[in-house]
């Protein structure tokens, strides 16, 4: 067989496999936000963080980057839809308490123990530079219960910023040191990893006032 006709057909296999890709891909437009929110938690839970990428995201859909870019200008923006998710689903419970150092603690338990059950979305937080709808609800939340308590505007988003600091810092040692192999102390790496956080919460919420 002659060389022209070697490529010819080498290039007609090329161009079936890509037809047959562009095929299986789903068309731009038929894709949902959610749905891509849905594949980048599936990356971020399977690979972590360095795995979100428009191009990875997409094969997970089996679609084209273009697809992706009808919903998300850039990957920055998934990784904010991706705390918004995490945020809702991380205060899905109510605390319909009175007493508002009892809706403190409650509320931030909740979101130590998401962070804790879920570290990777840690990062994403810290590398997220908007405060979307869901997280002003929890910041406003707290400041309500606050300056119902007799503080201060300012002196109740102080407090939150505390709480909340405190709170994502417990979660992220605790992410950190369960990956550790030698507990040679027992007693640090117990209050490090979480077993005082409870009491620990308490004691700063009391101090608030």
């Amino acid at each position: 067989m002659s060389k022209s006709l070697l490529d010819g057909k080498s290039t007609n296999t090329a161009t079936s496999k890509v037809k047959s890709t562009i095929k299986q891909r789903k068309p731009r437009g038929s894709l949902s936000k959610e749905a891509i929110v849905d594949a980048a938690k599936t990356l971020l839970h399977e690979q972590g963080i360095d795995a979100l990428s428009i191009r990875k995201i997409a094969n997970v859909l089996d679609a084209g980057p273009m697809s992706i870019y009808s919903h998300f200008s850039t990957k920055q923006d998934i990784v904010f839809a991706l705390v918004e998710d995490f945020v809702v689903r991380a205060h899905q419970k109510e605390h319909p308490v009175t007493d508002w150092q009892e809706w403190l603690y409650l509320t931030f338990v909740d979101i130590f123990t998401a962070s804790a059950n879920e570290p990777e979305y840690l990062m994403l937080m810290v590398s997220s530079n908007n405060i979307g709808v869901a997280s002003k609800q929890v910041f406003d939340g707290a400041v309500v219960c606050l300056t119902d308590a007799g503080f201060s505007s300012v002196n109740a988003a102080v407090a939150f910023h505390k709480l909340l600091s405190f709170t994502l810092g417990a979660a992220m040692m605790r992410a950190s040191l369960a990956k550790a192999e030698n507990e040679n102390e027992s007693v640090v790496h117990g209050v490090m990893m979480g077993s005082q956080f409870n009491t620990s919460l308490r004691d700063i919420i009391v101090g608030l006032k």
